[in-house]
């Protein structure tokens, strides 16, 4: 194994090895020379000051806060809910969530007087140290955090907000019970004799003990799957640029992130570092109350994000990606077997999409392309636009060559055979910011045959629309179309709420106290 090097330019001070139980957990967008620096906490960066967000990010924080204050006597549920409701850092939003989960935590955790309770909450994170050879390595666990009134029974809860992230790595369960079993104690403490690890989803209420048995065998645990995954984390040295850039305060030194100055058309300066992504644009046009919960990350009403033609379209672009990495040439037979299961479509979806998939293959770039060298399917790009202070993240559905050239490729299906006659870089702007990528020369290569794709799929056929990059009134019309889409969000500090029909279509609206009335008595 190479030995672990931090970035040229970061010096390499280290006296503390520092990781949580959540370190090994998989996550698409981490980064594992982020997490290594991060490892590291005497490792620093002068840079210049940082600025803040008006609003609190953190969804979890005020819920763990007044949970804190309800569980340690010091105000009742009502209480700590009135102080939430008070809090001017918090989005209408995430205080209405956040009484939600509160009052749900208690109904499947509720708190018992104190001299009846089994359980009683420990104020800080429960921490293992040790120092071997003069560095000190910190191991941590972070959750609800509670012992027996005699120290001999400990146990942590592991918050997940949404139901479809709860699922915890066995090195992470592992890392967590092997804390809780070895975590310095007070002098003159018994010894542990008991430890559990529970997880808890508040978007369904869901308790599921993921670790109960004795110090020995957590220990085990540990040795079996948690050790080499620490070691893994804290000795990542692959670069991998994407939203994990946005917080991470070696970016500036990073020599895989790509700088990208005045990429979005907007000024930053003095204005909190920010992700933004076009699906975020579109979001925040919408209602920028919509694009704030969903940065949250609040749970969502399935039936809205996951219905109709949304989910049918997903199901296909699924289908297509996973045949593509597969390097093999689309064939009008390409999904005569698809079910759509995964996806819970109707009969009538799997079979328009069935009929959608087929046409692809009429159009398919990979019958003329080299897949070794010449395919990216989905990948995640990342630039650093320094000017509007922010990082641009952005999934392609298909790049792919065309000689030395690249070729950006969108596919949008339909359930309809009506052309529409709307500007295609407004009615899809991802699109315009592909144009702007390309025009300036972004990923490279030749710009003799670099172009911008729309793939249409219709139920009777494909309709395909070539975008030139580099003809001056569709570059203008893309900065147009970009800057209209990130101006009024970069300077947005409170993402307040524009209720109106279109409460009905937003998956957040749950969570939202300004839609309109006939919404809430449904």
């Amino acid at each position: 194994m190479s030995t672990w090097r931090p970035p040229e330019g970061v010096a390499d001070r280290v006296t503390t090895i520092a990781v949580s139980a959540a370190a090994p957990r998989a996550q698409k967008y981490k980064c594992p020379m982020a997490e290594a620096l991060k490892a590291r906490p005497s490792l620093r960066l002068r840079s210049g000051p940082r600025r803040y967000e008006k609003l609190e990010h953190f969804t979890l924080g005020p819920f763990m806060t007044a949970l804190d204050q309800v569980e340690r006597g010091f105000r009742s549920v009502e209480g700590a809910l009135d102080d939430v409701e008070r809090n001017a850092r918090l989005h209408d939003g995430l205080k209405t969530w956040t009484a939600h989960a509160v009052r749900d935590y208690l109904r499947a955790f509720p708190v018992h007087p104190l001299n009846r309770s089994p359980l009683r909450l420990v104020p800080q994170r429960w921490t293992y140290e040790r120092e071997i050879r003069r560095t000190r390595y910190r191991i941590s666990a972070w959750g609800r955090c509670y012992q027996s009134v005699d120290g001999r029974t400990r146990e942590i809860r592991m918050i997940n907000i949404r139901s479809r992230s709860s699922t915890r790595s066995d090195a992470e369960v592992a890392v967590a019970a092997f804390v809780l079993a070895c975590a310095d104690q007070e002098a003159g403490s018994p010894p542990v004799e008991h430890v559990r690890v529970v997880n808890y989803s508040v978007e369904d209420g869901r308790v599921c003990t993921l670790f109960d048995g004795a110090p020995a065998d957590a220990t085990l645990a540990y040795e079996k799957h948690g050790r080499a995954a620490l070691t893994e984390v804290a000795g990542g040295q692959e670069y991998r640029p994407g939203g994990a850039c946005v917080k991470c305060d070696f970016a500036t030194r990073c020599p895989a992130l790509a700088r990208a100055p005045g990429l979005l058309g907007v000024d930053g300066e003095g204005r909190p570092r920010r992700q933004w992504s076009v699906t975020s644009g579109r979001a925040y046009r919408e209602c920028p109350a919509r694009a704030h919960l969903r940065e949250l990350r609040l749970p969502t009403d399935a039936q809205v994000e996951r219905g109709g033609p949304a989910q049918r379209g997903r199901a296909v672009h699924a289908l297509l990606a996973d045949h593509h990495r597969t390097g093999h040439r689309c064939s009008p037979a390409i999904g005569d077997r698809w079910t759509g299961d995964d996806f819970g479509l109707s009969p009538d979806d799997i079979g328009l999409g069935r009929r959608l998939v087929r046409h692809h293959a009429e159009v398919c770039p990979l019958q003329h392309t080299q897949f070794d060298r010449d395919v990216r399917v989905e990948p995640q790009l990342t630039w650093d636009d320094q000017n509007a202070n922010v990082l641009v993240v952005v999934e392609p559905d298909l790049l792919y060559r065309d000689h030395d050239s690249w070729v950006w490729r969108e596919v949008k299906t339909s359930s309809s055979d009506g052309r529409r006659a709307n500007e295609l870089l407004t009615e899809y702007p991802q699109l315009a910011l592909a144009v702007l990528v390309l025009a300036r020369g972004e990923l490279g290569g030749s710009r003799t045959r670099s172009r911008v794709e729309l793939e249409v799929l219709r139920p009777s056929g494909v309709d395909l629309y070539v975008i030139d990059p580099y003809t001056p009134s569709v570059r203008r019309n893309a900065e147009t179309v970009v800057r209209d889409l990130v101006l009024r969000w970069r300077a947005d500090d409170e993402f307040l709420p524009r209720p109106g029909d279109r409460c009905t279509r937003c998956e957040v609206a749950s969570w939202c106290r300004a839609k309109p009335e006939t919404e809430l008595a449904s």
